[in-house]
């Protein structure tokens, strides 16, 4: 995506973040082309919170789903609707709950039955109606212990299933909140298109018994996220779009819920592909026979990569040698925690360019910035092949995809 001629042209000091806006798009039409038609794309804004990669979500026209005031308020800011957002998480401040129910936003997902009640009282005291949907904590746990799953056992996310019942039969004294649906998130970068369609099948059959129980009808249900994307070249694995595709399908077809809408929530997928991390070699070493390169940056900038062992596909910048060596590639932060990846490179030397591929969601916005007071790194977005823009600390810029 960037190479040493367009860093010298625009003069670019590492570290920094560069982001392609056709990646992106191409990941959302990827994404939406693979959709039945009564879905809808609503990106998560904590993968990547830049309100100039927000404006192109915008554009693309996804919805916003946030997780707190102050994605509210960037959301907003951008030239998101209310009725194209979504508030979701666990322990949501009074404040937030009020701004947002000011705001007049399309949903909340309610995550324990305190919160039902804080809404309910908010809403009255503003004598406003305000659309929910529950979040169900299913009974099902994952199976793969690779994944960071949000559902299953003792969970802050979501009302036990066992619970939605008596939850639900609550909602009759309530006269400023309407239950809309039902939401579930199973996990977090997930590759088997399983467990996806298994969670959305899931909730479909409550969605069936509640309204059977109840005598009501639930127009829209939010089936989560948390596709996958292969962030290695040594790992096969990949999320495969198709059979995602397939398993949906044949889902809105059996339970006959074409008229209804169905959310799903995508950060990582949609803008993860899309981000680099440019940084430089600033020092190297051996330690008990051990190779060690040592760059400017790591986990104050890749928060995630360094906690979840993500083994980043790693360049050093033109350079092209047939002699690679097995290095440790470190940041410069004091703490042993501060790991990027164990790779094969080429033989490095001090000043070399580094890559770290595949850093577009939980970047920046995971990162530890405030460790060791080192600079904030500068996010750049390229336009096309030389055109660049800086866009980081709220620049504002317009463009045209």
């Amino acid at each position: 995506m960037i190479d040493l001629n367009l860093i010298k042209k625009h003069k670019l000091k590492p570290p920094f973040f560069i982001y392609d806006a056709s990646l992106i798009k191409k990941q959302f039409l990827k994404l939406k082309s693979s959709l039945p038609k009564n879905f809808s794309i609503f990106y998560s804004v904590k993968a990547n919170p830049n309100i100039n990669i927000l404006k192109i979500f915008k554009k693309l026209g996804t919805g916003a789903e946030i997780s707190s005031g102050g994605e509210l308020s960037i959301v907003l800011k951008v030239g998101f609707l209310p009725k194209e957002i979504v508030f979701t998480g666990p322990g949501k401040t009074e404040e937030d709950l009020k701004y947002a129910l000011t705001k007049k936003i399309r949903l909340i997902v309610v995550e324990s039955r305190n919160e039902i009640d804080k809404i309910e009282k908010i809403a009255r005291r503003l004598n406003i109606k305000q659309d929910l949907l529950i979040r169900i904590n299913p009974s099902f746990s994952m199976q793969d212990t690779s994944l960071v799953a949000m559902t299953g056992g003792g969970q802050k996310f979501g009302i036990d299933e066992e619970q939605i019942f008596q939850v639900i039969s609550r909602f009759k004294r309530f006269k400023n909140v309407n239950l809309l649906g039902i939401h579930s998130f199973p996990a977090s970068n997930i590759f088997d298109e399983k467990l996806i369609i298994r969670n959305t099948e899931h909730l479909f059959k409550m969605v069936q018994t509640i309204e059977s129980k109840f005598k009501i009808r639930l127009p829209v249900i939010d089936i989560g996220g948390g596709m996958a994307i292969n962030y290695s070249t040594d790992s096969n694995k990949l999320f495969n779009i198709k059979i995602l595709h397939r398993g949906l399908e044949a889902l809105i077809n059996k339970y006959k819920f074409k008229t209804r809408k169905i959310l799903l929530e995508s950060g990582r997928f949609l803008i993860g592909e899309a981000g680099e991390y440019i940084t430089r070699v600033i020092d190297r070493k051996k330690s008990c026979g051990e190779r060690f390169i040592i760059i400017n940056g790591g986990k104050n900038h890749l928060s995630m990569a360094t906690l979840l062992g993500t083994n980043h596909k790693v360049n050093v910048l033109n350079k092209k040698t047939a002699s690679k060596e097995i290095v440790n590639l470190v940041g410069n932060l004091n703490t042993p925690t501060d790991f990027i990846t164990r790779t094969s490179l080429p033989k490095t030397k001090i000043g070399d360019w580094i890559s770290i591929k595949k850093v577009g969601a939980y970047g920046l916005s995971a990162g530890m910035v405030l460790f060791s007071s080192h600079p904030y790194p500068e996010e750049y977005l390229l336009l096309g092949k030389r055109k660049l823009r800086a866009i980081g600390k709220d620049k504002n810029i317009n463009f045209i995809l």
